[in-house]
Order: structure tokens, then C-alpha cells, then sequence
């Protein structure tokens, strides 16, 4: 068994044509890169962007014992700070949108995955049905600032939690008065104000099967996530399996796109609508952004095919790449 995991593939989002003036900086939180440039900063904005995501951590993260999740999980029942309580109505919120394509309560399954462990592996069919009455968003229980999961269920706001975070930054930065920025928290970018010189933040959406880009969007303000099977797999007995996992079949979606990306003002909504769009496929993907608009999307198909919704369609350059995209 071989991990595919490669360095560079957590940033999703390839950021270029920046501007030369402003030092990027850089930290590891939340499992991944978070990149910044923060035009006119003396640092003071990036200290106070770190210590911002630090806190978010310490309260949704599943792995840290500390964290509010965890102990959730562990105990099956608790009483969340408003922050939290709200992030995971955020979260049941599009996961009844979607009849959940985008599934809080997906974590005991993922666990079996193990992605992120050392020793990943495909769990027998009768271990995934032995969860599958627990992977049930339906099931978790809300009354006042009380959660309370199903016995033997547990959630993962990590499909939001980055969205929500750079929602957050952004007005940090806005009380900051930082004007010009870009950030990226692993595959979740967030872009403000323009570059200073009035030009557009460039971003280059990756190539799912190689270096580069499929094509790069220009965009002034907003949220640009990424999702993608490229982004954390493992390969067993010539079958790639990725971390994207579909709550009807418990395994990896099979929906015939390699990406999605979701281009809009609230980044919670983008980071969680990536997701949600990848298990939908194609055709589902596109219904629902005509029934409930709000965002935009591009999404990039396993026969090489570049969707992109008519809001995007100006803003989106197609690049030349090792792979025949059209």
C-alpha cells in the first residue's frame, strides 16, 4: 500500500501573479499550509490571524483532546460555546440543502478510511454497515447550546471549519485595516479588496492530474475553495481511493468529477458546497445551483471537461496543460 500524498498537494488553489512588495508568511494549522499575503502589514495582522485560527482550532478540531468535538465525540453529548453550536448548525443547515451530499456525521466511517493515518485501508463492507445508522445528520440532537450525537456517533467539521476560519480573518483584517490581502487556508482562498495597484488577485485552479493549473480566475473579493479527490488519497492493489466519501455508498465518491470549486461571498458556504457538489456529480451539481444560486462554480470532470457556471465564464481563463482539457 502506497500513500499518494504529495507535499505540494495540500494547496489545492495555487495563488500567482502576486505582487513583489509584501513578504508572504506562512504557518501549519488545522492539517495544512496556510498561506498570507497582507499587503501594508508589519506583521501584526498575520500574529493576529495565527492566534485567531489557533483559537478556532482548539475548539472544532476532531483530533485534539482539548477541542470541543472531541470531546463531544468521546461523550456523546455536551454543551458547545456559541461559536461552535453555530458553526454546526451552519453545517446541518447545507447538509439538509443537499440531503446530505455534505454529511457532518460521516466521521466514524472516515475513521475506518484512516486517510490521515500512517496505515489508510478499505474497511470490509460489514464494519461500514455496522455505522451506517449513526451516519445520519438527522440524528443529532440540538436544544439550546446542548448537542447530543446518536450512541457510537461522532462528527467532523472539518469539511467547514477552514470555510468558516477565513470568513472569520477577513474581518479581522477589515477591523485591521488591512485592505489588500490574500490568504490561503489549505484549499480555501480567500481574496480582498483587489491588488493594491487596482488590478485583480490572480488564482490558478490546480491540475488534478499533474503540476499547474487548469486555468486561472481573476477575482477582486471573495471565497474560492477547492475540493478534490487529488488532495489526500491512497493507492491498494492498483485502485485509488480518496478521502471524499459518499454517505449513500460510505466509500469514496464515484461522481465523475476530479474537482470542484465554489466561488462565493461566504466562505462556510463555499468550503461546505464543494464538497457537497463533488459527491453530486455533474448534472446534480448543476441543478442545484439553479435552484438555489449564490455562488459559482468549476467544476473539472474525469473526461477532462471544464464546467464553468455562466457568473464565472468572464472571470476564467483556460490554460494550456499537459492534459487535454476543454
Amino acid at each position: 500500500m502506497k500513500r499518494l500524498i504529495a507535499a505540494a498537494a495540500v494547496l489545492c488553489l495555487l495563488l500567482c501573479g502576486c505582487s513583489p512588495v509584501t513578504e508572504e508568511r506562512y504557518f501549519f494549522a488545522m492539517d495544512t499550509i496556510m498561506t498570507f499575503r497582507l499587503e501594508g502589514d508589519d506583521g501584526t495582522a498575520f500574529s493576529a490571524c495565527e492566534n485567531r485560527i489557533r483559537e478556532l482550532e482548539q475548539l472544532f478540531s476532531a483530533t485534539l483532546p482539548e477541542s470541543e468535538i472531541y470531546q463531544l465525540n468521546q461523550s456523546g453529548a455536551g454543551t458547545l460555546s456559541e461559536e461552535t453550536l453555530a458553526l454546526i448548525q451552519a453545517g446541518l443547515s447545507v447538509s439538509a440543502e443537499t440531503d446530505q451530499a455534505f454529511c457532518l456525521s460521516l466521521y466514524p466511517v472516515t475513521r475506518l478510511w484512516n486517510f490521515t493515518g500512517e496505515n489508510p485501508r478499505v474497511p470490509a463492507e460489514e464494519e461500514l454497515e455496522a455505522l451506517r445508522s449513526v451516519v445520519d445528520d438527522t440524528r443529532i440532537q440540538i436544544s439550546g447550546s446542548a448537542v447530543t450525537l446518536p450512541e457510537g456517533g461522532a462528527i467532523d467539521l472539518g469539511g467547514i471549519a477552514k470555510g468558516y476560519a477565513a470568513e472569520q480573518l477577513a474581518a479581522l483584517l477589515a477591523e485591521l485595516g488591512i485592505e489588500h490581502y490574500y490568504f490561503s487556508l489549505g484549499g480555501n482562498v480567500q481574496v480582498g479588496g483587489g491588488k493594491p495597484d487596482g488590478s485583480l488577485w490572480k488564482i490558478g485552479v490546480a491540475d488534478p492530474d499533474g503540476d499547474g493549473y487548469v486555468g486561472i480566475l481573476s477575482v477582486a473579493d471573495g471565497a474560492v475553495v477547492t475540493s478534490g479527490g487529488y488532495q489526500r488519497n491512497f493507492t491498494l492493489d492498483g485502485k485509488t481511493y480518496h478521502h471524499i466519501l459518499d454517505r449513500a455508498t460510505l466509500a469514496p465518491a464515484e461522481s465523475g468529477l476530479k474537482s470542484v470549486t465554489i466561488v462565493a461571498e461566504s466562505g462556510t458556504r463555499a468550503d461546505a458546497l464543494s464538497t457537497a457538489l463533488f459527491v453530486m456529480g455533474e448534472e446534480k451539481a448543476e441543478a442545484f445551483h439553479r435552484e438555489h444560486g449564490g455562488f459559482e462554480y468549476i467544476l473539472i470532470t474525469d473526461e477532462n471537461q471544464v464546467v464553468v457556471s455562466t457568473g464565472l465564464q468572464a472571470s476564467f481563463t483556460l490554460e494550456n496543460s499537459q492534459y487535454d482539457y476543454k
